[in-house]
């Protein structure tokens, strides 16, 4: 019920513009896995629209299923929307201490990148799966370069950008020590 519950939180906190789907909700999810440290469950692969993950996907269904989100397919925008469903309080609320556990870590994604688009979230979500699992001494060019080859709809710019001013500050975060 964690996941569902965390699923029906993210729609609630970040769904209420419309602009929230389902590519977002992966990368969301995503983001606050391997980018804020939130145990968020999910294991993700590279897939078309950057990282994946299938058991997310599935869950994102069963919680529309059980009223914890509302998904919209837009015809015309060939597009979801995802928000809040009419059951999402009842969901949430068998997740409850696991979400009081993880509100910092929407805190966090909220103020670092909640006016961002589905794009840029592409973006970021894609160059932080290849930072953590690049070598011990792979160069930052290097990383560009994969990124570029992956999503070539990416110029260099902004791909060396998103890794110096975004992803090594935001990884820097959590692997910090906590000082008490």
């Amino acid at each position: 019920m964690e996941k569902l519950g965390l699923i029906s939180r993210v729609a609630e906190r970040f769904g209420s513009s419309g602009r929230l789907g389902k590519k977002a909700v992966q990368k969301i999810f995503h983001i606050l896995d391997e980018g804020l440290g939130v145990n968020t469950g999910y294991t993700f692969t590279i897939y078309t629209y950057g990282a994946f993950s299938r058991d997310l996907a599935g869950d994102l269904d069963i919680a529309s299923a059980v009223g914890g989100v509302d998904i919209t397919y837009v015809d015309y925008d060939n597009r979801y929307i995802v928000k809040a469903g009419s059951s999402c309080e009842a969901v949430k609320y068998k997740a409850n201490a696991y979400l009081d556990s993880v509100e910092s870590g929407l805190d966090s994604f909220a103020s670092l990148f909640d006016s961002s688009n589905v794009n840029h979230l592409e973006l970021l979500s894609t160059m932080v799966f290849l930072h953590k699992r690049r070598s011990p001494n792979e160069a930052d060019d290097s990383l560009v370069e994969k990124l570029i080859s992956l999503k070539p709809k990416y110029r260099r710019d902004e791909a060396e950008r998103c890794l110096t001013e975004e992803v090594k500050p935001l990884l820097q975060r959590i692997s910090a020590p906590s000082i008490e």
